[in-house]
């Protein structure tokens, strides 16, 4: 569990793709990103954003989430995918959300953000996975981390409508660098606009069971 700055797969087995078609759904618009979210799951969850675009011609789609999360720059490669795909993304958190995951989520269209009221996130700063070569790398490799997290957390703020400035303070308040959130605390905090169960239609609208709020 961890947003990593960096992750380098130890064998060739680890580049093995999952393929496109086990994250796109064969019935609706929906998108599952279940799992580790690695340079596998951020190159097809950009093969399936276009395939959703210029395929089925979709103007928009939802993002099913359960993961603990994974690279920061898996996680920046499908963001930017997000923002350059010209269509209308709700995000839900259908179990859990954590790490990278949780800034996913928090990316989806404006009042189009939901969390599951079974569901839970729980956000970060960054955690470094590869550790300098040599200790003259390390002040280097320092740097260019927290240049890396401040930019996660003003990003991560903005989506949530607030400041990193707070957001930090939310998350040291919380317990030190880890803040774990509940679906209510989740969306006081600005982290998702619902909870409860969307479902995507062709009229772009939602309907939420369960739990409203």
């Amino acid at each position: 569990m961890g947003l990593r700055a960096i992750s380098l797969p130890d064998t060739l087995e680890e580049l093995s793709l999952t393929p496109r078609e086990k994250i796109l759904s064969p019935h609706t618009t929906t998108i599952y990103v279940h799992g580790e979210m690695d340079q596998a799951m951020a190159r097809h969850f950009v093969e399936a954003l276009e395939e959703l675009r210029f395929g089925r011609q979709a103007s928009a789609a939802l993002i099913d989430i359960a993961s603990d999360g994974g690279e920061y720059f898996a996680l920046a490669t499908m963001l930017s995918a997000m923002a350059g795909s010209h269509m209308a993304l709700a995000t839900f958190a259908s179990g859990h959300a954590f790490s990278a995951a949780a800034v996913l989520l928090s990316a989806g269209h404006p009042n189009c953000r939901f969390i599951s009221p079974y569901g839970a996130a729980m956000v970060h700063s960054l955690i470094t996975a590869h550790p300098p070569q040599g200790i003259e790398e390390l002040e280097g490799l320092t740097k260019f981390e927290a240049s890396l997290n401040r930019r996660l957390m003003a990003t991560f703020a903005k989506n949530c409508g607030t400041t990193a400035k707070k957001l930090e303070a939310q998350i040291r308040a919380g317990g030190g660098r880890t803040l774990w959130l509940l679906p209510e605390q989740a969306k006081t905090l600005g982290l998702v606009d619902h909870i409860g169960i969307p479902a995507i239609t062709q009229a772009m609208s939602y309907d939420l069971e369960g739990v409203k709020g």
